[in-house]
C-alpha cells in the first residue's frame, strides 16, 4: 500500500499540517493540495490549481481524482464539507476523510448547532437567536438584547454569524460598545441577511484539537 496518492482539500495552515503528516507516511506516494496550496506546500507535496466545481456536480474534480489515481481524499476545508464534498466523492467509491453535509452543518450553521446542542443536552453556553425576516428589526433586537444583558451585569457576550466566515464570525465582547460594533461587523459579513446567535461568555482556556485516526 506504499503507492497511495492523497489529495488534501484546502490551502490553510491546518491543511498544510495534515499534508505534512501524510507525507511522512510510508504508505503515501504523493500528496496533492487543492486551491493552489499555500506558501509552505512545496515542503509536503504538490499544489494543484483545482477546486471542486459544485455547479457541475464536481464532475471535473472527480475526473481529476480518477486521472491522478487518488486513493484517499482528506477534507480540510469547512466550506467544501458544508457543500457536501464528502458525500459526492464517496458516491464515486473514493475514500474520503471528513463528514458529509449533514454533519458539517454543525459548523456551517451556528443556529442549527445551538439548537442541536440544546435538544441533545450537550453542555454549552446559554444563547439567544436572531434571524428575523426584517433586516433592521433583527439587528435592533440583537442590540437591545445586548443592552439589557450588560445592564444586568453579564461579564461578556459572544455574538456569532450563523454561517461560515473564515474564522472571523465569532467576536468576544466585554462591553456594550464592543458588542454593538461586533453586531455591525456581523451584519456586513451576512450581506444584508443577518442570522446571529449570541452566546454567554465562558471564561477559560480554549483548545482546538485535530485528531487523525
Amino acid at each position: 500500500m506504499n503507492n497511495l496518492n492523497v489529495t488534501v482539500i484546502g490551502k490553510g495552515g491546518r491543511e498544510a499540517m495534515i499534508a505534512g503528516l501524510l507525507a511522512k507516511s510510508s504508505d503515501v506516494n504523493r500528496v496533492f493540495m487543492t486551491h493552489r496550496g499555500n506558501g509552505g506546500t512545496h515542503e509536503y507535496g504538490t499544489a494543484v490549481d483545482i477546486v471542486p466545481d459544485y455547479n457541475n456536480s464536481c464532475r471535473n474534480f472527480i475526473t481529476w481524482l480518477q486521472e491522478q489515481n487518488i486513493g484517499l481524499v482528506v477534507g480540510g476545508s469547512e466550506t467544501d464539507l458544508v457543500q457536501g464534498l464528502g458525500d459526492i466523492v464517496r458516491t464515486h467509491n473514493i475514500p474520503f476523510v471528513g463528514v458529509g453535509a449533514t454533519g458539517a452543518r454543525l459548523e456551517g450553521d451556528k443556529i442549527y448547532s445551538a439548537r442541536f446542542r440544546e435538544q441533545h443536552g450537550i453542555p454549552s453556553p446559554g444563547f439567544e437567536i436572531f434571524d428575523g425576516e426584517d433586516f433592521e428589526r433583527t439587528v435592533q433586537d440583537a442590540k437591545e438584547y445586548g443592552s439589557s444583558s450588560f445592564a444586568e451585569g453579564v461579564p461578556g457576550l459572544v455574538p456569532k454569524f450563523a454561517g461560515l466566515a473564515g474564522g472571523k464570525g465569532a467576536i468576544v465582547t466585554h462591553s456594550l460598545e464592543e458588542y454593538c460594533d461586533a453586531i455591525d461587523t456581523i451584519t456586513k459579513i451576512s450581506k444584508g441577511k443577518p442570522k446571529i446567535t449570541v452566546e454567554d461568555l465562558v471564561e477559560g482556556v480554549e483548545v482546538s484539537v485535530t485528531v487523525l485516526v
